[in-house]
């Protein structure tokens, strides 16, 4: 039986204003059918922001949009409680590997993953140079189509060497190419600059482009770019404060839910982590942190990255631990 007696905070991230819609829609939802008052609060400063937010407020039963690189900062801080067994589907939780875990332990439940893909100018047939923004996001790829990864998807460690390395020889010789360029800064907003000026013909992205740059662009698997048959890249989730009561964690449940995260999917918005496309089972997530944590190791590269040593990239990228990454 749900405690009725209290109130739920939100606090989510930037975001699209469809998926802010239909996030409210559904938080509404629930609040409807289980008379529990909900309030959202969108915070601009989703990653160093959100422990100063929280350590400055009253955290009472607040849950709390993360992605896997904000977790040791908020568990170091002592503000987040660890999920009931029962939040996480057996299924998807097994998929997780390292990712949502700090010291072996799960902080947050995913939500949705992010599908980047290429992007081509409808009608051209020549599209080359790829547009690309220099954040882990769209290196990823790379990786983990030839095996790679980092330690806070579960693919760190020597083992990922190799991958790593292959993943890496393949970004370089795009880039040497001209088949791939960086904008001059990393961001979101270039390019779609890039897009909407012409300077771009192709572009490495997540589905939000389609909604930004409108009519201009078709989607293809960014397979042939990365010379693998992923696209996955980043994850996001809901982790809930010290405290938090069953009505907390039940919205936690409501909120990824196959169905309420199918609806929330639609139209082009982040996809469902717990089914794979034809609904016939559960997709093998690969998590990432978001760039934060792990550009680390590419952000003074910008510029000279097809010249350094794809073998010291490699191994800066296959860390064991996520103290090397501090």
């Amino acid at each position: 039986m749900i405690d009725l007696s209290g109130s739920v905070n939100v606090i989510y991230s930037p975001s699209g204003e469809t998926e802010l819609a239909r996030l409210a829609a559904e938080v509404d939802t629930w609040s409807r059918a289980t008379g529990v008052p909900v309030t959202l609060t969108r915070l601009s400063d989703h990653k160093d922001g959100l422990v100063a937010h929280l350590s400055a407020t009253d955290t009472a039963t607040t849950i709390v949009q993360v992605t896997p690189d904000v977790l040791v900062n908020l568990t170091q801080a002592k503000l987040l409680a660890a999920p009931p067994d029962d939040v996480v589907d057996p299924a998807v939780r097994a998929c997780l590997g390292a990712a949502f875990e700090v010291d072996g332990r799960l902080w947050a439940v995913p939500k949705d993953y992010s599908l980047i893909s290429l992007y081509r100018l409808d009608g051209q047939t020549q599209s080359t140079p790829t547009f690309m923004n220099p954040v882990y996001e769209r290196i990823a790829p790379f990786l983990f189509a030839h095996g790679g990864g980092t330690v806070l998807d579960g693919g760190g460690g020597p083992d990922s060497r190799l991958g790593n390395l292959e993943g890496v020889r393949r970004l370089q010789s795009l880039l040497r190419a001209g088949d791939l360029v960086f904008p001059q800064t990393h961001g979101h907003h270039n390019t779609v600059a890039a897009a909407r000026s012409g300077l771009a013909r192709s572009a490495l992205e997540g589905p939000w482009l389609r909604q930004e740059v409108p009519l201009a662009w078709s989607e293809e698997s960014v397979r042939p770019l990365t010379g693998g048959d992923t696209t996955l890249a980043l994850c996001g989730g809901w982790a809930a404060t010290v405290g938090t009561s069953e009505a907390g964690w039940d919205l936690v449940r409501w909120l990824t839910a196959p169905d309420t995260l199918d609806r929330l999917a639609a139209g082009g918005g982040p996809r469902p982590a717990h089914r794979a496309p034809d609904h016939s089972g559960y997709r093998l997530l690969r998590p990432t942190a978001g760039a934060r944590t792990a550009i680390w190791a590419w952000q003074s590269l910008i510029g000279r990255l097809p010249e350094d040593p794809p073998e010291l990239l490699a191994a800066a990228l296959s860390v064991s631990s996520t103290q090397e990454l501090t």
